[in-house]
């Protein structure tokens, strides 16, 4: 049996060793003897993969990126709320020719975004963390619009933090465009996969500042981050021009009558009480822009064609 195929037989044999454990955990009536001789299967099987991997270039990094690949998180690594993709698994292609695609997005340790063409230019770095997801819908007439969550900006917080603490670590985002209107926009950070290990470490050690996991937020403090998304959210329609089928009003109202769909969890009503005030206040400000076009158009007018208050003087004839 060639390398590359013992190799796959024995990362199936670890993936079922690892799930007959995991199931055994979950349903609670098995001994601890019993856990840990399957446990130190699982281990044995380990250690046969990553001598394998070694005769068929690959590293140990890159045997743990195969098992977890599979199950798309890090519950092995006691972060099961994170999940976890090779970036190599998707292909750049260019979403605005076609009605499907993939597009890479990262910020450099300066602050500034790059489009890469390519996959290899986002370093070696082939694993993507994702934090939070954003999806997109037909807001627009021409291009879809990214929804985002009262947590976005916390949990875009917490991927920076890790992005600041390595050097070659990246806030990445990956954009998944499923038709012309409808997509995913996954965001997190990108690790080489050197540094896999080190990372998920110091994840595991500032669980409580890095986790993305419900119970290690502080809901209150998402009211104030909502209103600054709400707030970016009306500039963004604000400077759309828009179609024959839509205007400024119409984007607002349909912006606030989708939310609902959106916000379906804890202190819906908080966050629909803040973007309620917030749209409000911007239909106002469209209400008093179309006001000042128009007295605009007319100091225009008057200017163009002045009104002439001078005494009609008579005509031929006239006395």
């Amino acid at each position: 049996m060639e390398a590359e195929q013992l190799y796959e037989k024995k990362l199936g044999e670890y993936k079922r060793s690892w799930r007959e454990i995991r199931d055994l955990e979950r349903k609670g009536d098995a001994s601890e003897k019993l856990i840990h001789a399957l446990d130190q299967k699982r281990d044995d099987i380990h250690k046969e993969l990553r001598a394998i991997a070694l005769e068929i270039g690959k590293n140990e990094g890159d045997v743990d990126l195969d098992i977890l690949a599979n199950e798309e998180n890090l519950r092995e690594y006691g972060l099961p709320e994170f999940s976890i993709k090779r970036i190599s698994d998707y292909k750049k292609s260019n979403p605005i020719n076609t009605n499907s695609g993939i597009t890479l997005q990262y910020t450099d340790k300066e602050g500034n975004i790059h489009f890469p063409r390519t996959i290899d230019e986002v370093s070696d770095t082939d694993v993507f963390i994702a934090f939070g997801v954003e999806p997109t819908w037909h807001l627009f007439d021409n291009q879809g619009f990214f929804q985002k969550f009262p947590d976005d900006l916390e949990r875009r917080r917490r991927a920076k933090t890790i992005a600041d603490e390595f050097p070659d670590v990246l806030e990445l985002e990956i954009y998944d465009q499923e038709s012309f209107h409808r997509g995913l926009n996954f965001f997190g950070i990108a690790i080489p996969n050197s540094k896999f290990e080190k990372v998920l470490a110091f994840m595991r050690e500032h669980r409580k500042e890095i986790s993305i996991s419900e119970k290690y937020f502080d809901q209150k403090e998402f009211a104030e981050d909502f209103e600054t998304i709400v707030r970016q959210d009306m500039e963004e329609i604000l400077v759309y021009e828009p179609g024959k089928h839509d205007d400024h009003k119409y984007l607002v109202q349909r912006y606030l009558e989708n939310l609902p769909f959106y916000l379906q969890g804890k202190n819906d009503e908080v966050y629909m009480k803040i973007a309620d005030n917030i749209c409000k206040e911007t239909l106002k400000k469209i209400e008093i822009d179309e006001i000042d076009k128009e007295l605009q158009k007319e100091e225009e007018l008057a200017e163009k064609y002045p009104i002439s208050h001078e005494p009609k003087q008579g005509g031929v004839g006239r006395k």
